[in-house]
C-alpha cells in the first residue's frame, strides 16, 4: 500500500513537464458599433514542445483582455483606426503572469492595405485586409491580416 502511494508522486516528478511559456498565439476579435468597434484579444500559451507538435496536451493556459475602440483618424495607409481601451477580462494563468502590463497595452488597432512584408502569407488575398497596431502614441506596426470569421 505504501508503494502505490508513493509511486504516484515519484512519478510526477520525474515526469515533471516544462510549464515556461514558449509560444503564444493572440488573435484579435473585433466588432463595429457604429463607429467604434468591440471585442476581445486572446493570449493563449503553450510550452516548449508545442513547436514540434501543435497540440492541445501543450497548452498552459490564457489570458482574455476585453478591448472597447472609438474611432480616431487613420494612420498613414489604413482606412480606419480607433485608440483602444483594454481591460483584463479573465484568466487561467497565475495572478503573476497574467498581470504582466504587457496584456493591456494596445493603445491602437487599424485596418488597411496588407502590409507588403506580409502578403506572402496572406491566407485570403483579395479578401483579407491589413491589421496595424500601435502600442506607443502614433507608431504604427503591421501585426497580420483581417477578414470575416466565416472564413476560418
Amino acid at each position: 500500500m505504501r508503494i502505490l502511494l508513493v509511486l504516484p508522486i515519484v512519478m510526477s516528478v520525474a515526469c515533471k513537464v516544462d510549464d515556461t511559456p514558449t509560444w503564444a498565439l493572440d488573435p484579435i476579435y473585433v466588432e463595429p458599433q457604429g463607429n467604434d468597434l468591440y471585442g476581445f484579444q486572446s493570449w493563449e500559451f503553450f510550452g516548449k514542445a508545442w513547436q514540434k507538435q501543435q497540440r492541445k496536451k501543450h497548452y498552459l493556459c490564457s489570458v482574455v483582455v476585453e478591448l472597447q475602440g472609438t474611432s480616431i483618424d487613420p494612420c498613414d495607409g489604413c482606412d480606419l483606426a480607433w485608440s483602444i481601451e483594454s481591460t483584463l477580462l479573465e484568466t487561467d494563468c497565475s495572478d503573476s503572469f497574467a498581470e504582466n502590463e504587457a496584456f493591456t497595452a494596445l493603445q491602437g488597432l487599424a485596418l488597411g492595405k496588407v502590409d507588403s512584408e506580409l502578403e506572402v502569407d496572406d491566407p485570403y488575398p483579395g479578401d483579407s485586409v491589413g491589421g496595424y497596431v500601435s502600442y506607443e502614441e502614433e507608431t504604427w506596426e503591421a501585426h497580420g491580416w483581417a477578414y470575416p470569421t466565416a472564413y476560418d
